[in-house]
């Protein structure tokens, strides 16, 4: 049994723990690059111009054989309800699906701080899609950043060390702006390489793509038309 991944077409380096990366994994993953989905079309991707591209990579997987489709960026889940839709197997676009599951283990005057690769590309249509609420708290990477150049660029000169200073930075951000979280959740599918940055800034429970694609996998494995006849 395999997940099928519709992957952006980028340039950066894919690191362990990476969705893009196979070594992340304990189960097989099936890659498909979508053609003209660059990271600059992605993070403006509120738009349909890109679903028929989605559509046509996920349904070349289904033909590969997998058991469910996801994605390598966050952004997709604006894709969520029309993938799951018109695919004969289960999607799972972005990690920002946990969001309401979160929720329900918070206390009411807590909340679920999203830390995201750019902040205005959450837009409502985006959340609405993926389930959370609108008023989320959210906090991005600056423009600026090397984090944002590295994934937008593809610029692989910028080391690791620098990457991790970003990270770092946006968590006490989003941490110190928002003092009634009671856990974050990662939109950005790039950011578990550098989990145990993000667990040192803060003792929060913290959720990403790797805790989504665990469960969703789990699912699939236990489903009845998966058990050898």
């Amino acid at each position: 049994m395999s997940i099928g991944v519709l992957m952006l077409d980028t340039q950066f380096e894919r690191l362990p723990g990476d969705i893009g990366h196979p070594a992340s994994w304990p189960f097989e993953l099936v890659y498909e690059v979508v053609d003209g989905a660059t990271p600059e079309a992605v993070v403006t991707a509120d738009e349909p111009n890109l679903l028929e591209p989605f559509l046509r990579g996920a349904n070349a997987l289904i033909k590969q054989g997998v058991s469910g489709i996801t994605t390598t960026c966050g952004f997709l889940g604006i894709y969520q309800q029309a993938l799951a839709k018109q695919c004969s197997v289960p999607v799972a676009t972005s990690a920002l699906l946990q969001y309401s599951m979160i929720r329900h283990h918070l206390s009411d005057e807590q909340s679920v701080g999203i830390l995201t690769y750019r902040q205005s590309a959450i837009s409502d249509n985006l959340l609405t899609q993926t389930g959370c609420d609108l008023n989320a708290p959210v906090v991005g990477f600056a423009e600026d950043s090397n984090f944002y150049r590295w994934i937008m660029t593809g610029d692989n000169t910028i080391p690791r060390a620098k990457l991790e200073t970003d990270v770092r930075h946006a968590v006490r951000e989003l941490t110190s702006r928002h003092q009634s979280l009671g856990a974050i959740l990662c939109e950005c599918t790039n950011l578990p390489p550098f989990i145990d940055s993000i667990r040192a800034e803060t003792t929060l429970p913290v959720y990403d793509m790797t805790t989504l694609l665990h469960w969703f996998y789990a699912g699939l494995k236990s489903s009845p038309r998966h058990t050898p006849q």
